[in-house]
């Protein structure tokens, strides 16, 4: 018998405590039947006999979490690891096999889609995260597959990434379907030798969208006894076409026929110095794609020509002192761009002419503007030696000489001025507005730029105006081109205030006595000069009661006053007996909004909308403060508004608004009421356009560094007027053209290889037709 009982057991106690055992029924565990920690297994924490990790818990492997994922092998396509170095894919149906990715490596692949091709690219995991992206940035993103059809060709690129740390084995499908797409390449036309594009030194040009009798030109420039390579590489080796190189004096220096595969061409010591490549497509129906590559070996060329006494002369304002007669420069030498500053008068006739050694090389002869904007007709540069032009407006110019063959050219330049025919100025838009009788009516707010002012005739605007309206006109010009004079009048001639001063812009500032129609009268004692008229009339001081307000008398439909839409007329007066009438023009589909705000000092008043025959259009509906009315034409008509006094007089505000959205049948363009709006890579003509004014139309234009940019707008001014902006891949104005005429036209010479952005706007015309025509010249390119 133990003497000691207790010691026993607390000794059992402490071994039970030893082995893990902790307060169940079962010895040597921790909270459950079994010998291990908190569940059934021998374990740590869960069902597995492992143990994972440093904390002495587990997952259902056998390591401790130190060993990093299995790394993917390379596939064929690697290391296409971004866009940089994306895999190409070529231009058809394929699938590729054997491909690998995971979360630390995305793969690539570029391919280019030409227009109207309907492309869909597909993994065979669903997981995988596909993203589609050009130039401009991602397209599409999708798990698994992602497509792609658009009008103008594309470079895309696919990202196929996936978020499993493991590595994924998959497959790249590729349907490809391009039977709807021919493009032609960005250097289109080129369809002969006149438009052959010009290939630099060493610098690719695409060829695409080559069908059957739609023959390619190019033309490349050595030095005479310099040797040239041209090589021709078409995108599929399987493609034949016809190659003819011709020399300037159009001989043909050697032909191939249904020649397969790259072709090479080489003259060594050149006789001519420029030759001409055509590429036909001898096969029919096949649309092909191809690279010439144009190599210039300059190692028996002649030496570069020596400055002249004229340089530097390479850029339009490098040059100073313009000449304004007839002259000659003499011993002139061409390696690149030469400039000639000129001053001529409106009506001016300029001939320049260069003389050289035609065997040599090729001088061009063109003008460029004052800011080096190529001029004249439809401002192509020069083709010939000899160029000649009229004088539209008086303006500095430069005689542009430019080296189009040749490395080292010497030459004269005969410049003739005939100034026999000059004007000093041509009338505005706005003419003839000479006189009271037929002074152009202008409304608060109103700016008008761009009028001229001769001193044969003044130019005379009528402003109405109530009782106490304060009218302030400005005319805003440069002192220096013209002195002009601004006079205030009231409407029987008699002298208010004027403005005379020695300086840029004259203002005047007069507060009507009585209501009546002022006039404004600006004056130039010589010559002519531009001014913007700006008028502001503020009629808040003006007196109320029923004396007949300035537009009297519009008792009537048939004396209805014209309201111009989207304005508004303030305290005009309705007395008994005395209605006021408003024709408002409103176009087929347009929304007409008519709101009258009563004065709650005066009388309340009726207000009807009517047709020309008096019957209702719409019903007006009351307001807290007079009347609105809402009517949509469905064929085009003049809706005339009648306001009458309800007791013996009333006073109102009068607000016309017109939805002009739906007047215009969509053009062929449409959308494209925001930029990037249509795509123009070559000369374009588009006839038949429309828009409103709450719709621009925009042109994307795709040009080449030296492409001389021509746009013609022609509408049918005055019913409506069109503006022209032109746009850097930025933002910024490159240049506009905001003339008060029919035919508006702006220019431009492109300065990097870029997209332009046009944009077409209306001023005012419920609905503007008008004809477009692009001109893209790629000569200087």
């Amino acid at each position: 018998m133990t003497r000691f009982p207790w010691l026993l057991l607390l000794t059992f106690s402490l071994l039970t405590a030893c082995l893990g055992d902790d307060d169940d029924a079962t010895p040597g565990d921790d909270d459950d039947a079994s010998a291990d920690d908190d569940d059934a297994s021998a374990d740590d924490d869960d069902a597995s006999a492992d143990d994972d990790d440093a904390t002495d818990d587990d997952d259902a492997t056998d390591d401790d979490d130190t060993t990093p994922p299995p790394l993917c092998d390379d596939d064929v396509y690697e290391e296409n690891d971004d866009a940089a170095a994306a895999a190409a894919l070529g231009a058809t149906s394929a699938v590729l096999t054997d491909l690998s990715v995971q979360d630390v490596d995305a793969d690539f692949y570029g391919l280019y889609a030409c227009g109207d091709a309907a492309i869909t690219l597909t993994t065979d995991v669903a997981s995988l995260d596909l993203t589609l992206s050009d130039a401009t940035g991602p397209l599409s993103s999708a798990a698994g597959s992602v497509s792609w059809s658009e009008a103008i060709g594309a470079d895309l690129t696919l990202a196929v990434e996936s978020t499993d740390p493991v590595c994924v084995d998959y497959e790249l499908t590729v349907d490809y379907d391009d039977a709807l797409c021919c493009e032609e390449e960005a250097s289109e036309p080129n369809d002969d030798a006149n438009t052959a594009v010009v290939l630099a030194d060493g610098v690719p040009a695409l060829g695409g969208g080559l069908l059957p009798g739609n023959d390619d030109w190019y033309s490349f420039d050595g030095c005479l006894s310099g040797d040239i390579t041209l090589k021709y590489t078409p995108t599929n080796p399987g493609d034949a076409a016809d190659l003819t190189l011709w020399d300037a004096d159009g001989s043909i220096v050697e032909e191939r026929l249904a020649a397969a595969g790259t072709q090479t061409f080489t003259v060594v010591g050149l006789t001519s110095p420029t030759y001409l490549l055509e590429v036909s497509n001898p096969a029919s129906g096949v649309c092909q794609r191809y690279e010439v590559l144009g190599t210039v070996d300059a190692t028996n060329c002649p030496a570069a020509c020596l400055d002249d006494a004229h340089e530097p002369d390479d850029l339009p304002g490098d040059s100073t002192g313009a000449v304004a007669a007839s002259t000659t420069w003499t011993g002139l030498t061409s390696v690149d761009d030469d400039f000639f500053p000129v001053s001529l008068c409106e009506g001016a006739i300029l001939t320049a002419t260069a003389t050289f050694d035609p065997l040599v090389g090729d001088i061009d002869v063109n003008v460029t503007d004052s800011i080096g904007l190529e001029v004249g007709g439809l401002g192509s540069p020069g083709g010939e030696p000899t160029y000649t032009m009229t004088v539209a407006a008086a303006a500095d110019f430069w005689v542009h000489t430019t080296l189009a063959s040749g490395t080292c050219l010497d030459y004269d330049l005969d410049v003739t001025i005939d100034d026999s025919a000059c004007v000093p100025c041509t009338d505005d838009a706005f003419e003839p507005n000479d006189t009271a009788a037929d002074a152009f009516t202008v409304l608060d707010g109103l700016v008008l730029p761009n009028i001229w002012v001769l001193d044969v005739a003044d130019d005379v605007w009528a402003i109405d105006a109530c009782e106490g309206a304060v009218v302030t006109l400005e005319a805003a010009f440069t002192h220096a081109d013209g002195d002009i004079n601004l006079d205030l009048q009231d409407s029987s001639g008699s002298a208010l205030i004027a403005s005379m001063s020695t300086t840029d812009d004259e203002t005047v500032t007069w507060t009507t006595t009585a209501a009546d129609t002022l006039l404004g009268v600006v004056s130039i004692p010589a010559d002519c000069n531009t001014y913007t008229l700006t008028t502001t009339v503020d009629e808040s001081g003006c007196a109320a009661g029923c004396a007949d307000d300035p537009f009297e008398d519009y008792d009537d439909l048939a004396s209805a006053y014209p309201m111009p839409i989207n304005t508004g007329l303030t305290q005009m007066t309705a007395p008994v007996g005395d209605p006021d009438w408003y024709a408002i023009d409103v176009c087929a589909g347009g929304v007409l909004t008519v709101d009258v705000t009563e004065d709650s000092t005066l009388d309340p008043l009726v207000f009807s909308l009517l047709d020309g025959a008096s019957s209702p259009l719409a019903t007006a509906s009351p307001t807290l403060d007079g009347w609105t009315v809402d009517y949509t034409s469905t064929a085009g008509e003049i809706a005339y508004a009648a306001v009458e006094s309800g007791g013996t007089c009333s006073g109102y505000d009068i607000a016309v608004a017109v939805d002009e959205t739906a007047c215009c049948t969509d053009d062929a363009n449409e959308p494209d009421d925001s930029a990037p709006g249509t795509a123009v890579a070559a000369t374009t003509s588009f006839v038949g356009l429309t828009q409103t004014t709450t719709e621009d139309d925009w042109f994307a234009l795709e040009v080449c560094s030296g492409a001389a940019v021509t746009i013609t707008a022609t509408t049918d001014f005055p019913t409506a007027n069109l503006d022209l902006f032109l746009f850097d891949p930025t933002g910024a104005t490159l240049v506009e053209t905001i003339d008060y005429v029919d035919v508006e036209v702006l220019t431009w010479t492109a300065a990097a290889t870029e997209t332009l952005d046009l944009q077409v706007t209306s001023d005012w015309g419920d609905c503007s037709s008008y004809d477009l025509d692009i001109v893209i010249d790629t000569t200087g390119c």
